[in-house]
């Protein structure tokens, strides 16, 4: 069916049906958690949608503003967005991206795996990037572990030797904050009003319905690793963890990941690894048999000039 440019709404996040739209995430073959009403709220700034006809397709629009400059831009620990739904016409996707409001003079959005045929359809007005995330789908336990390479059997075992252990009761807020200790300075462009976003996320109601947290622990109580998870019906989600240096010498982050993937076994849930773009997260992704799949990052740059030149 032909998608009419007037079928499409622009709503703000007052005039969302938010029944209809997280239904709408749910049944979309492509959904994700990332674009359910909950998480939007949580870890967004701001954010609208545009919808077509009663909710059958959809893509939230997560913005902000900045010296009276609307911009579209990815919430931190939200991956992946874009249009979500049953989309059996390639053409929405030109569509949709007509009826971006002209008001978002920059656009730095990722779309998800299931929009790549975007790239047919985008003038060169916008920018697209191919991006990559790793994906391990979960069987029984013995096949998964079957595929996990040298490197990853053989940290796994050392990590087991050096007695350390698994703790899946710790709180979103220790795992967050052992995060931001060991790793936000990696990350210069978060704040820690986004890290708290993402503790007050899983603390939520729903929220702490779809997480999973892991910490490796040595055998003096010292915390190595940490491992923070989202999950729905059809992902598991890795959204952040890492490990101290000792940790890492020690293989803890390999004893938690086996640790994740053996607990969501026998799901019929796939993994997705997340991160995946940069060389030595996808390298230690590969260590336990995840393959390839591509998603779109769009970008657009329609700042007044001089501004635009610090956009490029």
């Amino acid at each position: 069916m032909p998608v009419e440019h007037n079928n499409i709404r622009y709503l703000e996040r007052n005039e969302i049906d938010i029944e209809k739209w997280d239904q709408c995430i749910d049944r979309a073959p492509n959904g994700l958690i990332y674009a359910k009403s909950f998480v939007l709220d949580s870890l967004s700034k701001h954010w609208a949608a545009l919808v077509w006809n009663d909710y059958e397709i959809v893509m939230p629009l997560t913005w902000n503003k900045k010296f009276f400059i609307h911009y579209l831009y990815q919430p931190p620990f939200a991956a992946r967005l874009g249009v979500f739904g049953n989309i059996s016409h390639p053409g929405i996707y030109k569509s949709f991206l007509a009826n971006i409001p002209s008001k978002f003079l920059y656009i730095d959005i990722a779309l998800n795996e299931g929009n790549n045929e975007i790239l047919n359809f985008i003038d060169q007005s916008f920018t697209v990037r191919k991006r990559q995330n790793l994906l391990l789908p979960l069987s029984g336990y013995e096949q998964v572990q079957n595929g996990y390479k040298r490197l990853a059997k053989r940290m796994i075992r050392k990590a087991t030797n050096h007695g350390i252990s698994v703790q899946k009761e710790a709180g979103p807020e220790a795992i967050v904050d052992f995060y931001y200790e060991h790793y936000s300075h990696r990350h210069p462009h978060l704040s820690r009003r986004d890290y708290d976003r993402l503790i007050n996320l899983c603390r939520s109601k729903e929220g702490g319905k779809h997480i999973q947290c892991y910490r490796a622990i040595s055998p003096e109580g010292e915390i190595l690793a940490v491992y923070l998870l989202f999950s729905d019906s059809r992902y598991i989600y890795s959204v952040l963890g890492g490990s101290t240096g000792k940790g890492k010498a020690l293989g803890a982050f390999y004893l938690l990941t086996d640790a994740a993937l053996k607990n969501n076994c026998n799901m019929k849930k796939d993994f997705l690894f997340e991160g995946s773009d940069l060389q030595g997260i996808a390298f230690f992704d590969r260590q336990f048999g995840a393959f390839e799949v591509c998603f779109p990052h769009l970008m657009q740059n329609r700042l007044p000039w001089p501004l635009k030149l610090f956009k490029q």
